[in-house]
């Protein structure tokens, strides 16, 4: 027997892709089933899983072993077991295949694989394809050409031994399924193949979903899902009508195969081209899945359409020209009967958008425009009712010296980062190509252009650093177009810089008591924007400064703190804020107390005696109350005083070690009376 030639050709291609994956010598051969519940019986299909186990099966056949599991809905505590298969099913004698080869071209393929003493196929095929086929082991081809058969048609199973119809089934039960293997095991072990089913499983097929048809110039491109059906349909029918469905012939001979070796099921897709005699004329196609026992599903839902000449080349401009004002179009295309006409179009740019300013006859070859832009890209589309194609686009341009008008309406702001925001009202001039933007620190110097290229949109940013002494900037914008003339400079837009800078500091010059408090004199900053300050105070015990007043400029001096205790002492700072928030850093601390005298005994005759040798100097008093202890405070040089140490009350005198030449120090000296009031507090000046 020999295959004819067009199923020679789909079973090397099955074969190279290797379709039914069940060869497998590496693994233990074992056999694989399938069951299908119809109305009134149940169909098995099986296949074993190496082409050595096939080739024993063949020989000793395969048993089926029906168990009884359930029974009116309830499972048996005691399985009922029946052999169906008297006799070991096995390939019928080649005689018997001789009806069915004359009527079932899978028949011949199965016959053949089965029986056939060489298994060649002598066509015209390339050199190619049969040098690897011939590659391919025998004993695995006719494995593998004969369950493809097998699967293609339920009546070639049975021929080859790989299918039972078991019509003995009751409506009420459930059965287990044994295909088992009658080959002696010294020869081969086989694992046992089972199918769990019953009448109650019985569903029919289901049609075909989403299929979708593309029709081009005499070629329909029909494609459907294949994924959601895997493992239910092993391959495809597709039919075709021309008389709007009343009859039907199939696009191929035989089913349509599809191997998917990588693809994820969800992207599976099954298609088929076909070759149209006609354009505009409807064609009609539906498409029906077979599964492995050859059931044929319902027809899926009939698609339609035509198919459409298309314009096969696009036309090429060969000449423009400028006349009296007007631009002349030529242009030269390949002219055909499908071929409507030619849309003339136009745009400012090269890229697009393009804008059909006319359509024209399909025997035009030329085109004047009577009001062309000032520059302009054409392009020629011819175009019919389905598809179009475009020239590629030729740039005229015309004699152009009068520049745009100015940009209007110029607007600007600054964040807090230095990036600024310029804004206008957009040019209205057809030959517009873009903007310049232009910027000074300086209102009267000259302004310098920021922008590299032309810019295109109406909206600009700039980046310009704060951390100036220039309060403010200024920007200036023209226009441009195609002929690079540029307009006139814009008005120019002035913007103020955040400020970010903090003031200087100020600084607290004296802390003295009086009958009210403490007095602080201090020196305002010397920034020119400074719109308050503010004064915190804290004590020795306390680990946060309390916020004390806030002075106006107008008010800078001095300030009396008045809410203090007699012989405490408290510390102060100044800080310095601007009109934009921008704090200064905390003047130096320095620190007093308020003092309360209980007579007018107060240290006396203080002098100062220097030892220049031994770098020191020695600051005596007289004293002639009774003293617990007495304050000295110390300033160098024109600081504000501030305690220095503390001695007994007996002394009337202490000596200073950490002197310098050439500097001047101020002592003042404070007694503290047993009852904790003190004195008033003297001073002293030497420069040493």
């Amino acid at each position: 027997m020999r295959a004819s030639g067009w199923l020679a050709v789909v079973l090397i291609w099955f074969l190279l892709f290797n379709y039914f994956s069940l060869v497998a010598q590496d693994k233990p051969a074992q056999i694989a089933v399938l069951s299908k519940a119809g109305k009134n019986e149940i169909r098995l299909r099986w296949a074993p899983t190496t082409a050595t186990s096939w080739l024993y099966l063949n020989k000793y056949g395969y048993i089926v072993e029906r168990i009884t599991i359930v029974k009116d809905n309830k499972l048996l505590q005691t399985p009922v077991g029946k052999t169906l298969t008297p006799n070991p099913i096995k390939p019928l004698p080649l005689d018997q295949w001789q009806p069915l080869v004359e009527t079932n071209d899978f028949a011949t393929v199965a016959a053949q694989a089965i029986y056939g003493e060489t298994f060649e196929i002598n066509e015209s095929i390339s050199t190619d394809i049969i040098q690897l086929f011939n590659k391919s082991k025998e004993q695995e081809q006719r494995y593998s050409f004969a369950l493809f058969a097998a699967d293609q048609a339920y009546l070639v199973a049975r021929y080859a031994g790989l299918a039972y119809t078991d019509s003995t089934v009751l409506p009420n039960e459930k059965y287990l399924y044994r295909i088992i293997s009658n080959v002696p095991a010294e020869i081969a072990e086989i694992t046992t193949g089972t199918a769990y089913a019953g009448l109650e499983d019985y569903a029919p097929l289901p049609a075909i979903q989403n299929v979708k048809v593309e029709f081009g110039d005499k070629v329909a491109l029909i494609y459907w899902d294949i994924g959601s059906y895997e493992g239910l349909y092993n391959s495809f029918l597709i039919e075709k009508s021309t008389d709007g469905g009343k009859t039907w012939a199939s696009l191929n001979p035989m089913p349509v195969v599809f191997a998917f070796q990588s693809e994820a099921a969800d992207k599976r897709q099954g298609f088929e081209v076909d070759s149209l005699e006609k354009n505009n004329r409807p064609y009609y196609y539906r498409v029906f899945g077979i599964d492995a026992f050859g059931e044929k599903s319902p027809p899926s839902k009939v698609i339609s359409g035509s198919g459409f000449a298309r314009v096969a080349t696009p036309p090429n401009i060969t000449d423009w020209r400028l006349t009296n004002g007007n631009v002349v179009l030529s242009w030269e295309h390949q002219k055909s009967s499908s071929l409507t006409g030619y849309r003339i179009e136009r745009s400012s740019k090269e890229t697009g958008p393009y804008i059909t300013i006319q359509e024209v006859a399909a025997s035009a070859t030329t085109f004047t425009d009577k009001h062309p832009a000032s520059v302009g890209y054409y392009r020629v589309t011819a175009f019919n009712s389905h598809s179009y194609k475009s020239s590629l686009p030729v740039l005229v341009q015309l004699e152009d010296s009068i520049p745009p008008l100015p940009p209007t309406d110029i607007q600007g702001h600054i964040d807090s980062t230095g990036l600024v925001t310029l804004q206008w009202r957009p040019n209205h001039e057809k030959d517009l190509v873009g903007y310049r933007v232009y910027r000074s620190n300086f209102k009267k110097a000259e302004f310098s252009q920021i922008t590299r290229h032309l810019h295109s949109d109406t909206i600009f940013t700039d980046t310009i650093n704060l951390k100036i002494l220039n309060q403010y900037i200024y920007y200036q914008i023209t226009a441009v177009d195609y002929r690079y003339n540029e307009s006139s400079k814009s008005t120019i837009l002035k913007l103020a810089r955040p400020d970010i800078l903090p003031p200087a500091n100020p600084l607290l010059t004296l802390v003295q008591s009086n009958d009210q408090g403490i007095k602080l004199s201090f020196s305002g900053s010397s920034s020119t924007d400074v719109h308050h300050y503010e004064i915190y105070r804290k004590t020795p015990t306390e680990t946060n400064w309390l916020y004390m007043a806030t002075l106006p400029p107008a008010d800078s001096g001095s300030w009396v703190d008045k809410n203090v205790q007699a012989n405490t002492l408290y510390s102060y700072t100044i800080v310095a804020v601007d009109s934009a928030g921008n704090e200064s850093n905390p003047s130096p601390v320095v620190s007093g107390s308020h003092i309360k005298t209980i007579s007018r005994q107060t240290p006396e005759r203080l002098q100062i005696k220097p030892d220049r040798n031994n770098n020191t100097l020695t600051v005596t008093w007289q004293f002639t109350g009774d003293a617990y202890q007495f304050k000295i405070y110390r300033s160098e040089e024109d600081a504000p005083l501030s305690i220095y140490g503390n001695i007994a009350g007996d002394q009337r005198g202490f000596k200073d070690h950490n002197v310098k030449p050439n500097k001047k120090y101020k002592y003042g000296i404070q007694a503290v009376m047993p009852n904790g009031l003190s004195s008033k507090l003297v001073f002293i000046e030497y420069k040493y």
